[in-house]
């Protein structure tokens, strides 16, 4: 049902935009190419994901869907600034989110509280540092790190507003107290932070 709503709404934003069917295909960012311009978007409206295959900056942009990065070891994924009304995963290699709004879905349960929506931002077994701060998660979804960082590499989580979820971390060594990821000044008024330093 959700994933029906998610399709009306992007074919609306697309008809309002005047783009065709066609444009709600996938976005690829990456500068595997060679060209460093094919990893650079900025203030855009993309409808559809956003497939990033390796360097890729994503800056001041609205995605309406969401952001797939399957990385390679020295591979970045950077998202500043950005309006994501999907989710954005990030598996392998490194990424830095900040500054960015992921805005509800108006789902509510029976209770008033607003649905989860999933994992909005979702670190997966990455390879170097990564930076996930000053985001803003509205309505339900959480910020979920999986697997941790590889060797010395450390995922912070600082100073994230999740209004309606959690921040939680999943079979990483964080939660044992090593510093594979630190979370500090996060706000989750209606739930809970599962990571180490917080």
């Amino acid at each position: 049902m959700k994933t029906q709503k998610l399709l009306v709404i992007a074919a609306i934003v697309c008809l309002l935009v005047g783009a065709s069917g066609a444009a709600m295909a996938a976005t690829v960012c990456g500068d595997d190419s060679g060209n460093p311009e094919d990893g650079y978007i900025e203030q855009s409206l993309v409808v559809g994901n956003v497939q990033v295959t390796g360097n890729c900056v994503l800056d001041g942009i609205t995605i309406v869907g969401n952001v797939i990065a399957n990385l390679e070891h020295n591979e970045v994924l950077v998202v500043n600034n950005a309006l994501i009304l999907g989710k954005v995963k990030v598996t392998g290699g490194s990424a830095a989110i900040v500054s960015s709004l992921f805005p509800g879905g108006g789902f509510v349960s029976s209770s008033g509280r607003p649905l989860d929506q999933g994992n909005r931002i979702l670190i997966d077994n990455i390879d170097e540092d990564t930076l996930v701060q000053a985001n803003i998660i509205q309505g339900g979804g959480n910020i979920v790190v999986r697997g941790g960082a590889a060797g010395d590499s450390i995922v912070y989580i600082q100073n994230n507003t999740v209004l309606s979820g959690n921040i939680r971390c999943v079979g990483t060594v964080g939660q044992t107290g090593s510093a594979g990821v630190l979370a500090t000044g996060n706000v989750t008024p209606l739930g809970v932070v599962t990571c180490f330093g917080q």
